[in-house]
């Protein structure tokens, strides 16, 4: 699933829920494969500013570094299909607040 150049670091479960979207639309070119990739707001169009807001996207949460362009993401694959349903490129000194037992925030380009 992940592809020959890429290692898994770590890996759990997960739900992901959004907070806070940017209220304009963007377009950025993915390192990866130079291909311009969907904003937040694009992917998960039904999010509203103000509270979290229960994406549906749900399965396997891998750390991935990727060996051909040096960068680490953070994965969601779809256990019942297996396909990427959210990923994101994780930055240094990257910020992770326990909101509670089985809850953690960060942010990311349009959202928390």
């Amino acid at each position: 699933l992940i592809g020959p150049a890429r290692e898994m670091r770590a890996g759990g479960v997960a739900q992901l829920f959004l907070a806070s979207p940017a209220t304009t639309q963007t377009v950025v070119e993915a390192k990866d494969d130079h291909r311009p990739r969907r904003s937040i707001v694009d992917q998960f169009p039904h999010l509203a500013k103000g509270g979290w807001v229960d994406t549906r996207v749900a399965g396997a949460a891998i750390l991935i570094r990727d060996h051909a362009v040096e960068s680490d993401y953070m994965t969601i694959y779809d256990l019942d299909d297996g396909l990427l349903r959210f990923q994101f490129e994780v930055y240094d000194n990257l910020q992770i607040n326990l909101q509670g037992p089985n809850f953690c925030s960060f942010e990311i380009d349009e959202c928390v």
